[in-house]
């Protein structure tokens, strides 16, 4: 652990799970440095969180991530149903695709303690 407290990445933080956390690891003060990553920006009103705009089904997120530091993260990018005007294919991409290059970016952070993924059966 770094003096300053815990380095968290939140993976999906636009998502409702996502920005839940978000609010709420924003007031554990053992938290030092916060980063959301996705496509769009959270609606929630978050203060602490550094949002970074990036897709996790691009490869880009190999050299992205390290830079963060992270210590933590957390996977909420799970999508359960297709999004409107979107093929069911763009659901086997963002949740398989996007998780696999997640992890793959996890694998080059030197400093990553733990991995935590969001999942649900109700996507199967």
């Amino acid at each position: 652990m770094t003096a300053g407290g815990r380095r968290v990445v939140i993976a999906g933080v636009s998502s409702h799970w996502g920005s839940e956390l978000a609010r709420a690891l924003e007031r554990d003060p053992s938290v030092s440095h916060l980063a959301g990553i996705d496509t769009r920006e959270p609606e929630a009103d978050l203060e602490r969180t550094e949002f970074i705009e990036a897709d996790i089904r691009n490869p880009v997120i190999s050299r992205i991530l390290p830079g963060l530091e992270p210590q933590v993260v957390v996977h909420c990018g799970i999508v359960w149903y297709p999004e409107t005007g979107k093929p069911a294919r763009a659901l086997h991409d963002i949740n398989v695709i996007g998780t696999l290059q997640l992890l793959a970016a996890c694998e080059k952070c030197d400093g990553l303690e733990t991995v935590i993924a969001r999942g649900s059966a109700a996507i199967y």
